[in-house]
């Protein structure tokens, strides 16, 4: 199956659109769809759904973790100065049969890094 990512970055006044497709796996376990794939570096991702939320999993030399649902979650994400604690805040999370479409702020400390508009297709 396919899944498309696309994901609109606003930062600092500027705009970035990043889309990105890959072939992919989709189980669903009780009311949990699970998409699997790899990224262009090899590494496996795999993406929790449930009605409310989402859980994005990287799994590479460390583990990246990002949760969004409406309101306040954590991420662990790995940048070149290592694994860091941010904070993602979504305004807007609606998931539909075959889509999920979140609108969200990473920040870290109350410092905020973007504002973000993701949607995946599948």
């Amino acid at each position: 199956m396919k899944i498309k990512i696309k994901n609109v970055i606003f930062m600092e006044g500027q705009e970035e659109v990043i889309e990105q497709l890959y072939e992919g796996e989709q189980v669903v376990k009780n009311e949990a769809t699970y998409l699997s794939y790899k990224d262009e570096e090899g590494i496996k991702n795999v993406i929790k759904l449930t009605p409310k939320a989402l859980v994005l999993t990287r799994f590479g030399q460390q583990n990246t973790r990002m949760e969004f649902r409406l309101g306040q979650a954590n991420a662990a994400i790995m940048t070149p100065a290592g694994l860091q604690n941010l904070t993602t805040e979504s305004t807007y999370f609606e998931h539909t049969q075959g889509s999920v479409k979140i609108d969200y702020i990473l920040s870290q400390h109350n410092l905020k890094f973007a504002e973000y508009k993701l949607e995946i297709r599948y």
